[in-house]
């Protein structure tokens, strides 16, 4: 599939407001979400018709499969009710193609979309089902599924905590 690069700079720039954690006040974003302070991770707030759809951050730690000295960069989307995930993006990693690597992958990543992340999220192995808040781990790359696991749990705290709000 082409993508045409100007028609998504278009939606990006009409769509897509930057912000730091520290310029947003929780309350679940209700009533006025600007409050300037310097520090603070950086925020995409996608907005759709007006109304604010998701809230994204880029997050990057250290690896946990082949490779545990390089890092997996993860872009996370979450509602504005800040607890459900509206979408994963693996933005780089190192994990052993076709193993860990698999966390590209579409059918892994929108396995997320709708999760709860309260209490935690967790990536299970060896059962058909998963409750509101867990994701299937990919198979073979346990290690790579647990570092998933814990990179979102440890940054979506981070975040909770520099909204105000608590965990």
């Amino acid at each position: 599939m082409k993508v045409d690069k100007e028609n998504v700079r278009t939606v990006f720039n009409n769509n897509i407001t930057r912000k730091n954690t520290s310029d947003i006040s929780s309350q679940k974003l209700s009533a006025n979400p600007m409050q300037m302070n310097k520090k603070g991770k950086e925020l995409f707030l996608y907005y759709k018709d007006g109304s604010l759809e998701g809230i994204g951050f880029i997050t990057t730690k250290p690896g946990y499969g082949f490779n545990k000295a390089a890092d997996i960069s993860l872009f996370i989307c979450v509602g504005p009710d800040l607890e459900t995930i509206k979408g994963i993006e693996v933005l780089d990693h190192t994990e052993t193609p076709g193993l860990g690597g698999r966390m590209t992958e579409d059918e892994f990543k929108r396995q997320f979309i709708g999760k709860k992340l309260k209490p935690r999220l967790s990536l299970v192995r060896g059962r058909e089902s998963v409750g509101p808040n867990e994701v299937h781990a990919i198979t073979g790359a346990s290690y790579t599924s647990k570092g998933i696991e814990k990179i979102i749990n440890e940054s979506m705290g981070t975040f909770w905590q520099e909204m105000g709000e608590e965990r």
